[in-house]
């Protein structure tokens, strides 16, 4: 279905809300599809900065490494529903010490890590 307003693109959904509320849901679906490992939150005057980390299950309920995360910065959002431990060490800590992240909870998410 093609929406009615001509200045939106919208192809499979009829409105915009209809399309925030489905990839809300799913991006909230595959974070709890695992084990929640770290959620972190602050907001700047740029704006918020946040990140979640779930450990994903394999088919037996048993955690794997493969992780979502969730982030948001000022700049861009995302959700990436499979990752391994590296990116988190490699990418997502870094980030955490660019935005100057108090250093207690970085070693948590490191701590938990190891």
């Amino acid at each position: 279905m093609e929406s009615k307003n001509q200045e939106e693109l919208i192809y499979g959904w009829g409105t915009a809300q209809e399309v925030a509320n489905e990839v809300f849901q799913r991006s909230a679906e595959v974070l709890l599809e695992g084990n929640l490992v770290f959620a972190y939150r602050a907001m700047t005057e740029k704006g918020p900065y946040e990140v979640v980390v779930s450990q994903r299950f394999d088919s037996q309920g048993h955690n794997v490494d493969s992780y979502a995360v969730y982030v948001v910065t000022p700049g861009w959002s995302g959700i990436i529903s499979d990752v391994k431990k590296g990116y988190i060490t490699e990418t997502v800590l870094p980030d955490l010490k660019e935005w100057k992240v108090d250093k207690t909870i970085i070693k948590a998410l490191e701590n938990k890590l190891s």
